[in-house]
């Protein structure tokens, strides 16, 4: 789809068909058929998530399993690296300890092997939760791990976008702290409240390119296009379910206490958050989509 909700001519396997998603429309009506189905409220939006995280979760544990896994078991290699490095274990050997720049070499290189693995996972489940949302033939794990390599480098770029418009929000903080610590306090605060309404107005920026096929620049113009007039209801929604994800992962992290089982249940834990969260970001774009036809 082309930029400012005009669909393109091209068959685009990732988007609902014409007949139930006219975007923009002034002649669109209600119905159970458009879109996924997922009407934009609170109770519809929380409540899919659960229900489609259900419907599809072997396939999402898959699918986020090697990310994951990399990112839990690449988190204590890094902190035991860093103990190395500042001294911390005690080696008998002379030069044991790890040099800055092999750590800083190393966390970049976990970094990347992170990303490549994270971004197709979270595009991969964006196709297996469309094909569940909409009743098709549900892609495998790994067809959909492998098809998200397309989406690879827009993801990419629009994060990378993202952060450098986050880190210029917060620029002003560093020039107020060399004029007063009130100032800085001030800017921060400002500098916060305007990085909460960018991260709200580019939500569904991975969703977009994924579903949609579009580039970066599209698929943050997309998510403005789609936020505008609902920010405050996707603020709302957003840290709605961000308590409800924290409230079960607080209980459930209980379970890593037990001796012996604490990497292995922080895997699980995890891998069910990453799951619920891409059922989440799912239903969160459906529900502005299918709302988006009737503003």
């Amino acid at each position: 789809m082309s930029l400012g909700g005009q669909l393109s001519d091209e068959y685009n396997p990732y988007q609902p068909p014409r007949s139930d998603l006219t975007l923009g429309s002034p002649t669109a009506r209600p119905g159970p058929t458009r879109g996924y189905g997922i009407p934009f409220t609170v109770g519809d939006v929380i409540g899919a998530t659960f229900r489609l995280w259900a419907q599809a979760l072997g396939p999402l544990l898959v699918i986020n399993l090697l990310p994951v896994l990399v990112g839990v078991l690449g988190g204590i290699a890094l902190g035991v690296t860093s103990e190395i490095g500042e001294g911390g274990f005690d080696f008998e050997q002379p030069g044991s300890q790890l040099s800055p720049g092999l750590m800083i070499g190393g966390g970049l290189l976990f970094l990347i092997v992170l990303l490549v693995l994270a971004l197709p996972a979270l595009a991969g489940s964006y196709l297996i939760l469309h094909d569940e949302a909409r009743g098709l033939q549900r892609r495998g794990a790994l067809q959909a791990f492998g098809e998200g390599f397309h989406f690879f480098w827009s993801i990419f770029g629009s994060s990378l976008l993202i952060g450098l418009a986050v880190i210029a929000v917060f620029l002003p903080v560093v020039l107020g702290a060399v004029i007063h610590l009130g100032v800085a306090i001030l800017l921060g605060l400002g500098s916060l409240c305007a990085a909460t309404y960018l991260g709200i107005r580019w939500a569904v920026v991975a969703q977009a390119i994924t579903l949609e096929d579009c580039g970066a620049v599209d698929g943050l113009t997309r998510s403005s296009d789609l936020v505008t007039g609902r920010w405050w209801p996707v603020f709302g929604i957003s840290l709605l379910f961000g308590l409800i994800s924290f409230g079960v992962e607080l209980v459930s992290s209980g379970f890593g206490l037990i001796p012996g089982l604490g990497v292995v249940f922080e895997l699980a834990i995890s891998v069910f958050a990453a799951a619920l969260g891409s059922s989440f970001g799912f239903c969160l774009y459906a529900g502005l989509v299918h709302d988006e036809g009737f503003r």
